[in-house]
């Protein structure tokens, strides 16, 4: 019979126990001076401003398309579908390199604008076609060969530097390979300097 009181003591203890505990953390919640309830009525708040920028800046977003020109995506992993027409290309003025005709005048203009920051602007690369892409990347390929390394090897190492045929944002017309001038000079005699052991 002692057994079945200490049980019934001990039970009725736990409940007692359990209703403080429930009667205690829902005081705390409902305290507006509890620092919990503040910070979650804080978040809340903040939720609820970060959604109210976020539709600004959808609605701010300008009306485009998937077929506009200048949103045509090359990499990696996005071949190109398909190559610039010649009829697309100028060259660059005082240079022999082309772009798509749409940018000739935005570059330019950035150009200038770089010019007159005390940058003198100096084009690597501009458009190339598949084919260039593959006659350099086969180069390239050919260059680890015949340091000692396989097709496979060679093939990836290649990669590290050079995109894959296809693949390039080049083939559009709309990507430059652009440095500085003065960056130009100084990478140039740092590589002269780096390799004149080469040439004694």
């Amino acid at each position: 019979m002692k057994r079945y009181v200490r049980f019934i003591v001990l039970g009725i203890a736990a409940i007692f126990i359990i209703y403080g505990i429930n009667r205690f953390v829902t005081q705390q919640v409902e305290d507006p001076n509890n620092e919990a309830f503040v910070a979650e009525e804080t978040n809340a708040s903040t939720d609820s401003t970060q959604e109210s920028r976020q539709e600004k800046a959808r609605d701010e977003l300008p009306d485009v398309s998937s077929e506009d020109w200048s949103l045509t995506l090359v990499g990696p992993d996005q071949p190109l579908e398909e190559e610039i027409s010649s009829e697309q290309l100028s060259y660059i003025p005082n240079t022999n390199m082309q772009l798509d005709n749409r940018v000739i005048e935005a570059y330019q203009e950035f150009s200038e604008d770089a010019q007159r920051a005390g940058h003198s602007l100096v084009i690597i690369s501009a458009y190339r076609s598949v084919s260039e892409q593959d006659q350099i990347f086969d180069r390239r390929v050919t260059q680890y060969k015949n340091q000692g390394m396989d097709e496979n090897q060679a093939v990836e190492k290649t990669k590290e530097t050079s995109t894959e045929p296809g693949y390039s944002e080049h083939h559009t017309g709309l990507a430059l390979d652009i440095v500085d001038e003065n960056w130009q000079q100084s990478y140039s005699q740092n590589i002269l300097e780096e390799n004149l052991w080469q040439r004694r």
